[in-house]
């Protein structure tokens, strides 16, 4: 069954249901009949009318009986439009905008880029945020400076693929003029 088509067609009292369900064996593991569901509070309908209602979340193929006698269990399509009517999309604020570009625009690494992505997603979810980068197959160097610094060592700045800046320091075997 689609599952945009499934989202709509579901009822409020339909969805209640269904959420409770899933929250049951969420906390249980077993499957829910319809008797459970009538004794948790603020439900109010009787186990038959629960059980009209979990057969015709069956028929929408967003529960399962693993067999006749058992309670019903949530199909991956029942937990899916659970997920959906749990989230709350919403458009990020101006403010809130403004605010990831600024941070990025003053971003001195990739690093420090990933670390910003990573503290945003969370603030904005409230949840760990997590951010990574797809490493590129072939580093192409672009550019290769050498700056002197005391005790025999160097400063080497490279450019890779025209974005990326590493920096390293060597030890030579002896001290290097500006010049040189």
């Amino acid at each position: 069954m689609d599952i945009d088509k499934t989202n709509s067609d579901i009822s409020d009292r339909e969805f209640t249901i269904l959420r409770l369900l899933v929250d049951q064996y969420i906390r249980e593991g077993q499957p829910v009949g319809s008797r459970t569901l009538s004794r948790i509070s603020g439900v109010g309908l009787s186990p038959a009318t629960l059980r009209n209602v979990m057969g015709d979340l069956e028929h929408m193929g967003l529960l399962v009986s693993p067999h006749t006698s058992a309670g019903r269990i949530p199909t991956e399509l029942g937990y899916r439009v659970f997920v959906d009517q749990m989230l709350e999309v919403t458009p990020l604020l101006d403010y809130d905008v403004a605010k990831i570009r600024t941070g990025f625009s003053t971003a001195s690494s990739a690093k420090e880029a990933m670390q910003m992505a990573s503290s945003f997603l969370s603030g904005f979810t409230q949840m760990a945020g997590i951010v990574s980068v797809h490493k590129k197959d072939a580093q192409v160097l672009r550019q290769i400076e050498f700056l002197p610094l005391p005790d025999k060592r160097a400063l080497v700045i490279l450019v890779l693929n025209d974005a990326d800046v590493q920096n390293r320091i060597i030890h030579v075997d002896r001290d290097y003029s500006q010049q040189e």
